[in-house]
């Protein structure tokens, strides 16, 4: 296991305990979303140049009273060891083991258009329905599926597109000429 995997396991393991893991995850979450759109942040929390006091500092400026204290402990912990930049794995991991624990499988719905929420209910509640499985269900809207949906989910790709059959159909028209 890798460090960002250590620090989301350790996190992961001291929620679970406390009861907290559901409400961390939109609060992480968050957290992910601001790192990820302030690389500026993320330098100078991370810069050797600056006191690991004034980082830790910097943490509870930002964050203090606003995020629950795990998290911002484990942002200073990061910051202290010069590992910061691992917050938006370790946050990937923390949600990974959430979901895997709670059996919560993670999918995407590429269609060439938006689905409406009804559409995107029923498609979740029938493959929710096929698998035994609560889904959390994203969408892609990519016009080169012509139409239907595609949906991928655990390394599994069910295609109903209408692109996905042309290429069916061609290849075997391509077996019927070999």
């Amino acid at each position: 296991m890798n460090a960002a995997g250590v620090y989301a396991g350790a996190l992961y393991e001291l929620a679970k305990e406390e009861g907290s893991a559901k409400a961390l995850l939109p609060q992480l979450e968050g957290v992910k979303a601001l790192v990820e759109e302030n690389p500026g942040y993320v330098k100078l929390i991370s810069s050797p140049e600056l006191p690991k006091e004034e980082r830790v500092g910097l943490l509870d400026e930002a964050f203090g009273g606003r995020t629950d204290e795990k998290i911002l402990n484990l942002m200073k912990l990061l910051a202290d060891r010069g590992r910061f930049r691992l917050l938006p794995e370790v946050i990937k991991r923390f949600r990974q083991e959430y979901l895997k624990d709670s059996g919560i499988i993670e999918a995407r719905a590429v269609s060439a258009v938006g689905l409406s929420d009804d559409q995107l209910e029923r498609l979740k509640a029938a493959l929710e329905k096929k698998t035994g499985k609560t889904l959390l269900i994203t969408q892609k809207i990519d016009p080169s599926v012509l139409g239907g949906v595609r949906v991928e989910a655990e390394g599994e790709t069910l295609d109903g597109t209408v692109a996905g059959d042309i290429r069916h159909l061609a290849s075997e028209l391509d077996a019927l000429t070999v």
